[in-house]
């Protein structure tokens, strides 16, 4: 997927110093809890209007927090997941029937820019051997091949269904307004429960 929503909070005082004052187990509860109910509507809504020839992809789309911080980012992925689901890309971006007239598992872009780089090669080096000049110009050859193999590429073509792109876009937004609300909450419920915790253990 290359859909993003980022929501920056850098600078936020108060936010900065709720989260401080909690411990690192409480901080991190909180922002996962924070980050899931964030996600949880474009998870609702993908799993609504995905396809359900067999229930399969449906059931595969997953919600999954990142582990990591990278700088003090956080975040979280939604998409398919499990082998059940391969064909979860063939949904989204579409596809084409039949058997592709090229060997090569490169993509398009990468084909393209191999000849644009054998291209400038070939204007801008003077080649001192004769053999190498020769493999050089077989290098060529192929990449002129790929290219027009691909641009030769007469396959019907399925379109694609994008149910993760609309799920996403439908709820952007409002996990970009919300999120710092949806944190504040995440860790007043994070605080109720371990000073419930605590009273527990102390009875």
């Amino acid at each position: 997927m290359g859909e993003f929503v980022t929501a920056n909070l850098h600078g936020d005082i108060e936010l900065i110093a709720t989260l401080r004052s909690l411990t690192p187990a409480m901080e991190k509860k909180a922002i996962t809890a924070a980050l899931r109910t964030a996600g949880k509507p474009i998870l609702q809504t993908a799993r609504a209007i995905a396809p359900k020839e067999t229930g399969k992809l449906k059931k595969s789309i997953k919600q999954r927090v990142f582990k990591k911080r990278i700088k003090g980012r956080v975040g979280f992925t939604i998409g398919w997941y499990g082998s059940d689901a391969f064909y979860g890309a063939f949904q989204e971006y579409g596809w084409k029937v039949g058997k592709r007239p090229w060997k090569a598992h490169t993509s398009k872009a990468e084909v393209y820019s191999r000849l644009e780089e054998l291209e400038q090669i070939g204007k801008t080096q003077k080649f001192r051997k004769r053999k190498d000049k020769l493999q050089f110009l077989r290098q060529l050859r192929a990449a002129r091949a790929n290219v027009a193999a691909r641009e030769a590429d007469t396959r019907r073509e399925i379109p694609g269904k994008f149910f993760m792109r609309r799920a996403f876009d439908q709820h952007a937004g409002a996990i970009r307004d919300n999120l710092r609300r949806l944190i504040l909450e995440a860790v007043d419920k994070t605080v109720a429960a371990e000073a419930a915790k605590q009273a527990k253990k102390a009875a």
